[in-house]
């Protein structure tokens, strides 16, 4: 019986502890010694640290098995712990990155360009003149090449009127 990598402590003792349980139902004598020597080896490599320490400071032929699994299961909450804190801040750069319309996860419309997506704090046209004459924004209407092709327009009709 070997621990699987994704299996958890608990899920791994409840399984072991079944099977030690028939085996003890059937008449067969099983010390805790046994039981936690076969664990040890049973175990994947992440726990290595863990039984290299348990076996230079305790006397493991002694050792009873809760006291092993409550050893290895603090283990495995001080990594699990370590392993969250680093994903919060992975995720907590990623959000101070990310525009707040994704972090949302919902449409809204900025009120400065009125398009939908982003907020006006994300806006591109931020702080830039918008034209009276055809509302785009980077110029104002004395600069509006819009209003230079009407008025070219405008100039052009009435010469053409003006000739007939």
């Amino acid at each position: 019986m070997i621990m699987k990598e994704k299996e958890t402590i608990q899920k791994f003792s409840d399984r072991l502890m079944n099977v030690v349980n028939k085996i003890r139902l059937m008449g067969e004598d099983l010390s805790d010694c046994m039981i936690v020597e076969k664990v040890f080896l049973s175990l994947p490599e992440r726990f290595e640290a863990k039984i290299s320490s348990l076996e230079d400071s305790r006397d493991t032929t002694k050792m009873m098995m809760p006291e092993l699994i409550n050893a290895l299961q603090a283990q495995e909450q001080r990594r699990m712990m370590r392993n969250e804190a680093e994903d919060k801040a992975v995720e907590g750069a990623y959000i101070a990155k990310a525009p707040l319309s994704k972090v949302r996860g919902r449409n809204i419309q900025c009120i400065i360009c009125k398009k939908m997506g982003h907020d006006e704090n994300d806006c591109w046209h931020k702080g830039k003149p918008q034209c009276y004459n055809c509302k785009k924004f980077g110029h104002v209407q004395k600069h509006c090449r819009f209003k230079k092709e009407e008025y070219a327009k405008l100039v052009e009709a009435t010469t053409e009127e003006d000739l007939f």
